[in-house]
């Protein structure tokens, strides 16, 4: 209990540091909410009041040396993505003395998503999620590009249609993806044809599609000409945060509810070190399932030494026991061979020695 509430203690400072940090740069920033990890992204966005900033500030891939000293934490990111196939994700018929759980393994596996995506979308680039095993890549690079296609329908930014098609590709192929991917596949375009069309902005989308009739008003209606067009408040109020974004060629993050807006703000100003908290969360508990492991291990071992030394002993003792018998069965050949000698010598002298 004791070890687990020193891990709390020190995830609660890891993040006060961060905010601390954050507050003291030049270009600070205000954020009352920190999300546990990245939610799902939806083209609809609630509106708030706030504005926010970050500094950019390099991050390190391991937790900082004081904390590391305190928990005894030493492993970095790659430390965890090598282990894979080796301490964790490892298949159930490997012959292997122990590995993570299958939770922890999912566990590990959502964490690593989180960061890998934080990172991503702080380089805009998709390399960190490429990083990871398949199990966790695919997941981050669906995240990623669907992050992107929210980007290339905002900012009208063309560099993101490739990340668009991707991400529509994989997405309507999915039947477990429904929600705001149902109205897409209703149109009965191409990921390719729909992304084409979004980039020219919301407001120009359905009509770009070339879509008539019930089509066109349903089109309307998640990706309005104007706020009129759509009975839904919170896509009005996306159409709202499009029309700021276009005209100042920024996405507004202050415009945008806290978990979206918390990822608009790595987005925009580049700053990994938002993601620390990720990356500290992800070690910290890998850290403690390994710690576990090699306890587990060490107990494994132990069991195995005492059962091959037990193993030994009895093979000791029997092998003592078998040259017993060897010795046992020469010894009664001689008593029965010095016998026989006995007898033939009392035959031969007629029993003279008994009459003397």
């Amino acid at each position: 209990m004791k070890k687990y509430i020193v891990l709390a203690v020190i995830i609660i400072a890891l993040i006060t540091a961060v905010i601390i940090n954050i507050k003291t740069s030049k270009k600070s920033f205000i954020s009352q909410t920190r999300p546990s990890q990245p939610e799902n992204i939806s083209i609809g966005v609630e509106v708030v009041k706030e504005s926010t900033e970050a500094p950019k500030i390099q991050t390190i891939e391991q937790i900082p040396t004081q904390y590391a000293q305190i928990t005894g934490c030493t492993k970095t990111i790659n430390d965890i993505i090598l282990d894979y196939g080796k301490t964790w994700g490892i298949s159930k018929t490997a012959k292997v003395k122990a590995s993570l759980t299958e939770e922890e393994t999912n566990n590990i596996i959502s964490m690593l998503v989180d960061y890998s995506f934080c990172m991503s979308i702080a380089k805009n680039s998709p390399e960190y999620c490429k990083m990871l095993p398949q199990v966790g890549q695919d997941s981050c690079l669906l995240k990623y590009n669907k992050w992107q296609t929210m980007l290339l329908v905002f900012m009208k930014d063309d560099k993101k249609e490739l990340a668009c098609v991707d991400y529509l590709t994989k997405a309507m192929a999915d039947k477990n993806e429904k929600d705001e991917i149902d109205v897409f596949r209703k149109l009965e375009k191409t990921p390719k044809e729909i992304c084409s069309a979004l980039k020219m902005g919301m407001d120009k989308t359905c009509d770009a599609l070339n879509l008539s009739g019930k089509k066109l008003k349903e089109c309307y209606n998640v990706l309005p000409r104007t706020e009129s067009d759509t009975s839904f408040n919170d896509v009005r109020e996306s159409f709202r945060l499009y029309k700021d974004s276009v005209q100042n060629g920024i996405l507004n993050c202050s415009l945008m509810k806290p978990s979206m807006r918390f990822r608009c703000e790595i987005s925009t100003t580049r700053n990994e070190r938002l993601c620390d908290q990720y990356r500290d969360k992800l070690l910290l508990t890998y850290c403690d399932y390994m710690q576990k492991l090699n306890s587990k291990t060490e107990e494994i071992m132990q069991k195995e030494q005492k059962a091959e030394a037990e193993k030994e002993a009895q093979k000791r003792k029997l092998e003592e026991q078998k040259r017993l018998d060897e010795i046992k069965k020469k010894d009664g050949e001689i008593i029965k061979k010095a016998k026989e000698i006995l007898q033939k010598q009392k035959k031969t002298t007629g029993g003279n020695d008994e009459t003397e």
